[in-house]
């Protein structure tokens, strides 16, 4: 898992967390760390822990496991996301913990740069090209892309 940036945008009061395989999620057990981070726990003022797979309404996968024991933890605090997720690291049972990051793209961004862009004529098609023009999205839209290939 990458390192946590302070310097990059995120949502605020978020935070990603991974449990290790037969913890028990509550947020109780999770804000459960050393004394030293005790300060910073009782300022959080957690307000939900639901799981990705919850959030996504998505099935628990049994094959690799890999988003099964995480959790969007919410919380209203003055708290900056990267300190929580660095007080939670605290706790034995966090795999990892870090901010909900906001990545933005640029308009230059949506341009493909797929060499082989002209040989998938569906794009052309469904005038995607034009779309990107546009809309850049809405966060009231959720987008799967599967890439069998």
């Amino acid at each position: 898992m990458s390192s946590i940036n302070p310097n990059k945008m995120c949502l605020p009061g978020v935070v990603i967390v991974k449990l290790k395989p037969g913890t028990q999620s509550s947020i109780q057990e999770l804000f459960n760390v050393p004394s030293f981070q005790k300060s910073i726990m009782s300022e959080a003022n957690p307000v939900s822990m639901k799981s990705l797979l919850d959030v996504m309404d998505m099935q628990p996968d049994n094959t690799t496991g890999m988003l099964n024991n995480i959790y969007i933890v919410h919380y209203s605090s003055t708290v900056t996301p990267a300190l929580m997720a660095k007080s939670l690291l605290a706790n034995p049972d966090v795999v990892y913990a870090v901010p909900h990051y906001i990545y933005k793209v640029d308009k230059l961004d949506f341009v493909p740069n797929d060499s082989l862009i002209a040989q998938q004529y569906n794009l052309s098609k469904i005038d995607d090209f034009n779309a990107w023009n546009i809309t850049e999205g809405s966060p009231t839209v959720i987008v799967g892309i599967v890439d069998t290939g």
